[in-house]
């Protein structure tokens, strides 16, 4: 398929239709599906849950068609830490990746190789394809495919359509995270500080005013050597990163307006 830019339009100005992330997204599926892909799956992970010793799996938004017990094994099991598409994409490699290749490729360890074999096995993911869209310091992004056409109409599918399908997912990306979405960090980022108790977020608020943390008892009812035990705490949640790493992210991210 060529560019088909009037379509292109109208999926730009749907999207933007919209400040809802999830509206965006089910305007997103519609689009994918006129392309003939089944299934579509969306992550953003933040930086902080790819560091090695992070606790929080990546949270994913998808459509019906993509199989929901892949993302919940894929959750479970931190498949993340094996996925040879988040390894990549870290990497800055940018480009398109078809699972099945990767499968047969010698670039993969067993433990990659295994993921894409129990999504197939497991989950009846027979074709499947990511874009990523993106690799910078708030961390990494992208979309996968899957569709449950033969082998050599999935090829043809890749061959007609993929241009059309990297404009439409980098739209989305760029409309979403580019912009900011607010939906975008309760979904995506929030997670990790769920569990926060008032204390830890009053603790956060005095480490973001710039003040140091010595101080705190004399603008609240906390210690210091408490404040220091509870940082030490939610570092460790976000995979054994500095306390100025932290604030940087949580300043990234604008976190203090979500807490």
């Amino acid at each position: 398929m060529k560019i088909n830019k009037q379509l292109l339009g109208e999926f730009f100005y749907d999207i933007y239709s919209t400040d809802d992330l999830e509206e965006r997204f089910k305007i997103y599926e519609k689009y994918v599906q006129t392309l003939g892909f089944d299934g579509v799956s969306y992550t953003f992970i933040p930086e902080f849950c790819l560091e090695k010793n992070s606790k929080q799996a990546p949270t994913f938004i998808f459509s019906e068609l993509f199989p929901e017990s892949f993302i919940e094994q894929y959750s479970y099991d931190r498949f993340d830490k094996n996925d040879f598409t988040v390894k990549r994409i870290k990497a800055k490699k940018l480009e398109p990746m078809d699972w099945k290749i990767f499968k047969h490729s010698d670039e993969l360890s067993l433990e990659e190789k295994n993921v894409i074999v129990v999504a197939d096995n497991d989950h009846e993911i027979k074709n499947a394809i990511s874009v990523p869209t993106m690799s910078n310091d708030k961390g990494i992004a992208g979309a996968s495919f899957v569709s449950t056409a033969n082998s050599a109409d999935f090829q043809q599918l890749k061959n007609e359509r993929l241009e059309m399908l990297q404009l439409f997912t980098k739209l989305f990306h760029d409309s979403t995270v580019n912009h900011s979405v607010p939906s975008l960090i309760s979904t995506f980022v929030m997670p990790t500080f769920l569990s926060l108790n008032q204390k830890e977020i009053a603790v956060l608020r005095y480490l973001a005013s710039g003040k140091y943390l010595k101080n705190i008892k004399y603008s609240t009812d906390i210690s210091y050597s408490y404040a220091s035990n509870l940082l030490s705490s939610l570092r460790k949640k976000l995979g054994g990163i500095s306390n100025e790493k932290m604030m940087y992210l949580i300043g990234l991210f604008n976190m203090m307006d979500h807490l």
